[in-house]
């Protein structure tokens, strides 16, 4: 069965090529899980004292969510399938704008204090996003390059 429409499927040649490729992806996305985190912590941390916002602490699933999301975009890239990022990306949004939304119902009076801790919060979440999605993006192009994926769009 070729799933990817990959020449030679089911020779000898083409077994050791996936299985390579397969070695690749996992360990750019392990790479990437764990240097992904602490580099958008430590990115994040210069940011903040940059703009003089509280760093806040880092919650204990973010490393998580964070890893995974960088997975997913590693396996978007490099299976050619960009329209998963789309769909993580409107959920996410959609999820932290409720979020946000009750923090700013929570506060019974709202003073610009409130204001701009609802707006820092949404703002480090935001870019947080955006980190681990260049991450994630630029480790996925890592897997194609060094593969020479006939998966990706630019091999079509």
């Amino acid at each position: 069965m070729n799933l990817f429409n990959w020449p030679f499927a089911g020779t000898p040649m083409h077994t050791e090529s996936v299985l390579t490729k397969g070695l690749i992806f996992l360990a750019v996305c392990v790479f990437s899980w764990w240097l992904g985190n602490k580099l958008i912590w430590f990115l994040w941390k210069a940011i903040a004292k940059h703009s003089k916002v509280r760093v806040g602490t880092r919650t204990a699933l973010a490393g998580t969510v964070g890893g995974l999301e960088r997975v997913l975009y590693i396996y978007a890239v490099v299976f050619d399938k960009y329209e998963i990022i789309t769909g993580w990306l409107v959920m996410k949004a959609f999820f932290g704008w409720i979020r946000s939304e009750e923090r700013s119902t929570k506060k019974e009076k709202e003073n610009k204090a409130t204001l701009d801790e609802v707006s820092n919060t949404y703002n480090g979440f935001v870019l947080g996003t955006l980190l681990s999605l260049l991450i994630g993006l630029a480790a996925g192009h890592a897997v194609t390059l060094m593969t020479g994926d006939v998966t990706s769009g630019t091999s079509k």
